[in-house]
């Protein structure tokens, strides 16, 4: 139900990431057109620092799915983002080049978060030279939502207004096309599926250090999530998170010996109207018991178990889900052992430790 929505983020050796699924409850099938939710950076440490970091909502429309968010960039920037993919499946027209469409001279074709042809929109100031400069602890409230509509599709736009000013920084516009490449009018719609097109609530909040280094300490939270069907014909009434799916927690790339600790911490309600989801990510943090407990291959892999004694050995049985174990060599094949067979070269051949 909360894996519908696409996300592409290839978490390669250079990435580390935390996300938290929301749960809507009785609201996940709600007809809605508009989404806000506040992000609020608190640490971004030491200064200066080169950190990589995202701090992102991924979510999408009945057709289309993406994500918009904050980042800090190395080299002491700060910028908005907000892309969207492709719709999974649509029919090709010539009147329209693709399915999803820049609206506004801030946004782009883009392969998103791959190589190769475009799969759908990015935006960002930057790419009208724009500059943004984030500041912590100012709230800032993202919105998404339809701003203009036709025969052929909706032009939805992603905003963000500082809190403090007042200052409303547009990040970007995609126009997508429904009804002229064989999508349902539902596109105009918040999704909680994209395949097949369904209209609804789904969506996961993240932190991500996309670069090395990441020896550095950041400290954010997502909240006051709400949806409503703001266009001509709604009801208006606002619909929220009843609360998330778990805490995340991420221990970075350990396979490569990074050990940044990432986890998260939530005030849910009745307590907050919505959820409010602090992420803290950092190469010094220790990781909740009870985290780890509901996440047990976060830390990695369980150790392997101690290598059997010299006059001991781990039987090679044919049964698949047989679990390792030392014996001794008289005890290892066991003539009447119900439905294992097995072959004389496992026999005659040395045996070894299987963990």
């Amino acid at each position: 139900m909360y894996a519908v929505i696409l996300r592409s983020l290839l978490l390669v050796a250079t990435t580390s990431a935390c996300d938290v699924s929301y749960d809507f409850g009785s609201s996940a099938d709600a007809v809605t057109t508009s989404l806000s939710v506040t992000l609020t950076w608190w640490q971004v440490l030491p200064q200066p620092s080169k950190p990589n970091v995202y701090m992102s909502t991924a979510t999408g429309t009945a057709c289309n799915s993406g994500y918009f968010g904050a980042q800090f960039h190395g080299d002491g920037s700060t910028t908005l983002l907000f892309s969207m993919w492709d719709a999974p499946s649509f029919q090709n027209n010539s009147q329209f080049v693709f399915q999803s469409l820049p609206g506004s001279p801030n946004c782009r074709r883009n392969a998103l978060d791959a190589s190769g042809k475009s799969t759908g929109v990015q935006c960002a100031p930057g790419i009208a030279n724009e500059t943004v400069k984030l500041e912590l602890g100012v709230p800032y409230v993202f919105n998404m939502s339809i701003i203009y509509q036709n025969v052929s599709g909706a032009l939805w736009e992603v905003s963000m207004r500082d809190s403090f000013t007042g200052k409303v920084t547009s990040i970007g516009k995609i126009f997508f096309v429904d009804v002229p490449m064989g999508l349902p009018s539902t596109c105009r719609t918040l999704g909680r599926s994209q395949n097949p097109p369904a209209s609804g609530l789904s969506s996961y909040t993240f932190q991500e250090y996309f670069e090395q280094p990441r020896n550095f300490l950041t400290s954010a939270t997502w909240s006051d999530m709400v949806a409503v069907h703001h266009l001509g014909g709604g009801d208006g009434k606002e619909h929220r998170p009843v609360g998330i799916i778990s805490e995340c927690c991420d221990h970075g790339d350990w396979k490569h010996g990074d050990t940044v600790n990432g986890s998260s911490a939530s005030c849910l309600p009745p307590r907050c109207a919505s959820p409010a989801i602090h992420f803290s990510m950092g190469p010094k943090l220790l990781l909740d018991d009870a985290i780890v407990r509901d996440h047990p291959t976060c830390l990695g892999p369980p150790p392997p178990p101690p290598p059997c004694p010299a006059d001991q050995f781990c039987p090679l049985l044919a049964d698949p889900n047989a679990q390792g174990g030392c014996a001794t060599e008289a005890e290892s094949y066991p003539p009447d052992l119900p439905g294992v067979q097995l072959h004389q070269q496992q026999v005659d051949r040395p045996l070894r430790h299987v963990p």
